[in-house]
């Protein structure tokens, strides 16, 4: 409030001291009467700014966007009144909603200043901007035209695949059905075979041995000639049941290929997006996409400096520093270098792993000099795709104090895209150094990831069972 103070009464000051000495200067008209010369063709806007040229054309455009849409309702009006146009009557109604747009496109016309004041004319005529509103217009309607026929080529592909999978299933419960027949034919067959065989084989016992043909010839060339069709019949129902069967295995192989192809195509875009590399108190295999990267933790209620980091990216190595701090005092630090061994490998589970070393120091407030000597330890850290588990992806890490679990998940990924996840971590403790005040071995945290730009990632994180902790990160 006092600042806005300040800044109104040196514009005041300014401005008097402009109009006392206006007569001695060689100001331009438009400077002088705050309006360009013939006014009646033009829209305009006179800016002006005590501290840069910068903000006098922002003023400018502000009072250029302010003028346009007084002008254009006024426009609209008259134009529905005398019904001229039916093209310009659409465009004045659409431009009276639009009227608060970009309008840096149109350049600025003039600068001037004098000893305190930055002064910044722009001004279009009229008619020109009338034209360029219409070509807008008229590009809008080509986009969502574009945008309408894009939407129902894929409903129409959607419904065309579902279609096709309910009569491969169909097909596959039809064959099934059919086989099952198939084989109850051939077990009924085969009983009937066997009973056949079990006849001949007593008539020739009966006959004590000698050839069937010769002891009973009536029987036993009426049974054998069953038993031998029966034999047949056996036969062909095996081969086909054998036919039938691996007939149903490649369908159902085809189906679950069909079938996993489309779950692929459905998590194709969360697949094509950039893996988020931090987590709450971890990083995976990922690397910053930059050359560098600063994050700051702050606490909350209390307000606290948690934590600060710096990050050097180089080819597939990454070089980090880390200080860690409990109730404003230093005490951790850590330094590490990392290598992505496999950068994103896979179609639908993409993967990375990294490998690394890490040296820290814990307790560094403490007196006791010989907590002070530093550790070393290998790492390994990867990270995960999970699309059909809530558009997630999974990260750990471990080394020998401590092993990490973390899962971010794009749970409005259809609408927000990747500018928001939510963060869940589990840390196991092995070294006592590290934990927390409670002597707790197993702490969770969950936070909130927002993506405030592509350089700028913010986080809102509940940690160590007893804090909310405020993260920036930006590369750079």
């Amino acid at each position: 409030m006092i600042k806005t103070l300040i800044w109104c009464i040196t514009v005041l000051f300014s401005l008097n001291s402009f109009a006392l000495s206006q007569e001695k200067t060689d100001a331009p008209y438009w400077v002088i009467e705050f309006k360009p010369e013939n006014t009646d063709d033009y829209y305009y806007g006179v800016g002006l700014s005590d501290s840069s040229s910068e903000l006098a054309d922002n003023d400018a455009y502000l009072k250029l966007a302010k003028m346009i849409k007084v002008s254009v309702k006024s426009e609209e009006k008259r134009t529905i009144i005398e019904n001229i146009l039916g093209i310009f009557d659409f465009w004045s109604q659409s431009s009276s909603v639009k009227t608060d747009e970009e309008l840096s496109g149109i350049p600025i016309s003039e600068r001037y200043k004098d000893s305190a004041i930055y002064f910044s004319l722009i001004r279009i005529q009229k008619a020109k901007y009338v034209e360029l509103k219409k070509q807008a217009i008229i590009a809008d309607a080509a986009l969502n035209e574009v945008k309408i026929k894009s939407d129902a080529t894929l409903e129409k592909a959607t419904l065309i695949t579902e279609a096709d999978l309910m009569k491969t299933k169909m097909e596959t419960e039809a064959t099934v059905q059919d086989t099952e027949e198939r084989l109850k034919r051939k077990k009924e067959a085969a009983k009937q075979a066997k009973r056949a065989q079990k006849k001949l084989d007593k008539l020739r016992k009966s006959a004590n041995n000698p050839p069937p043909e010769t002891s009973s010839p009536a029987y036993s060339s009426q049974d054998r000639a069953i038993a031998r069709r029966a034999e047949l019949e056996a036969a062909r129902d095996r081969a086909e049941a054998e036919e039938l069967k691996r007939q149903n295995i490649a369908r159902r192989a085809a189906y679950r290929q069909q079938k996993k192809a489309n779950r692929a195509g459905d998590h194709r875009e969360f697949t094509n997006i950039s893996p988020p590399r931090d987590l709450i108190t971890f990083t995976n295999a990922q690397l910053i996409k930059k050359s560098h990267q600063v994050s700051l933790g702050v606490g909350i209620d209390p307000f606290t400096l948690e934590n600060v980091s710096y990050s050097y990216h180089l080819w597939y190595t990454e070089v980090s520093l880390k200080l860690e701090a409990v109730d404003n005092q230093l005490e951790w630090q850590e330094a590490a270098i990392k290598l992505q061994v496999l950068p994103l490998i896979g179609g639908y589970y993409r993967t990375s792993i990294g490998i690394g070393a890490v040296e820290y120091l814990s307790q560094i407030s403490e007196t006791n000099s010989e907590l002070w000597r530093p550790k070393y330890s290998p790492f390994l850290t990867g990270n995960i795709a999970i699309p059909h588990l809530l558009n997630s992806y999974f990260s750990f890490y471990g080394d020998y104090r401590k092993i990490s679990l973390g899962l971010n998940s794009f749970l409005f990924f259809k609408g927000a895209r990747d500018r928001f996840n939510l963060v869940t971590q589990v840390d196991i403790i092995t070294d006592e150094n590290y934990l927390n005040r409670f002597g707790e071995d197993v702490i969770f945290s969950a936070g909130l990831q927002f993506k405030t730009m592509d350089a700028l990632n913010t986080t809102l994180s509940y940690e160590d069972h007893k804090i909310f902790v405020l993260r920036f990160g930006y590369e750079f």
